[in-house]
């Protein structure tokens, strides 16, 4: 049985913990707030930027650009966005879910990985099949979306995704998995008209298709972070009210066992009194 000196000091590890919880969680919050404004800003120009897109592909009995075509998706690259830091839940473990999902959907496939926390995946891919392994905790959106134009130019991948938690929704337990190439087609799809572009049609489409790549590359980035830091502010603040609620229970051990003492202590007294 414990002594009271012991439940004492269970009772102030306790709390020293919830005072490092209760500090993360207020870090995360004000993170959190500075980058909400910097994602719904990306997210409302990617979105500007889709609109264009199927305004266009809706139009469209052409294909001017390697960025409307619609290749049979074989060995696609792959971004898997996970996160720095620990102390967010199962934030990374979403996202490994996911990979593991389609990687059994595209076995050639090849991922670039974003965060230091997913070096697990080097043991889900083949080595071969993972790219800059040694640079996935320096990631930069201009250098991936080179990387990844490139290998779209040149046909060595015919496809590309993003696997990350999308911000508030990450709760639900289940990472996003987003094709962002080839485009899904419009269900409203309408082959009656076609467009007079000036200038050199290629170069506009492959600035607008590069500037496009970059923009959902840092869109997705930014709202991983968000979503990262929501994750760790709501479970630093389960664990501060775990935390706080043992030491509720602990605080009544040691009441129990206090008063336990003392009923003894006068019991003995009493017996002293008696005889």
């Amino acid at each position: 049985m414990s002594t009271q000196k012991e439940i004492k000091e269970r009772i102030e590890t306790i709390r020293k913990i919830a005072k490092i919880t209760n500090a993360l969680e207020v870090i995360s919050l004000t993170r959190l707030r500075r980058i909400e404004k910097k994602v719904e800003s990306a997210a409302n120009y990617l979105k500007l930027q889709e609109q264009i897109i199927q305004a266009l592909r809706k139009g469209l009995n052409f294909s001017p650009h390697a960025f409307f075509s619609l290749p049979d998706t074989q060995k696609p690259y792959v971004l898997c966005i996970g996160s720095d830091k620990g102390l967010c839940g199962g934030f990374n473990t979403f996202v490994i879910q996911e990979a593991q999902k389609l990687r059994s959907d595209f076995p050639s496939a090849k991922v670039i990985l974003a965060g230091k926390k997913m070096h697990l995946l080097l043991k889900l891919f083949k080595q071969e099949n993972v790219l800059r392994a040694d640079d996935y905790a320096n990631f930069d959106v201009s250098q991936a979306s080179e990387e990844i134009l490139k290998a779209l130019a040149d046909k060595s991948a015919d496809g590309f995704f993003i696997i990350y938690n999308q911000f508030r929704l990450n709760l639900t337990g289940k990472a996003s998995r987003k094709q962002i190439f080839p485009l899904p087609l419009p269900e409203d799809k309408k082959q009656d008209k076609d467009y007079i572009f000036e200038g050199e049609r290629g170069r506009i489409f492959d600035a607008f298709f590069r500037d496009y790549i970059k923009e959902v590359i840092n869109s997705a980035w930014k709202e991983s972070k968000a979503a990262e830091e929501f994750t760790r502010l709501v479970t630093m603040k389960q664990a501060t009210d775990n935390a706080r609620e043992v030491e509720k229970k602990i605080y009544l051990e040691f009441h129990k066992l206090r008063q336990a003492k003392i009923t003894e202590e006068l019991n003995e007294i009493s017996a002293l009194l008696r005889n």
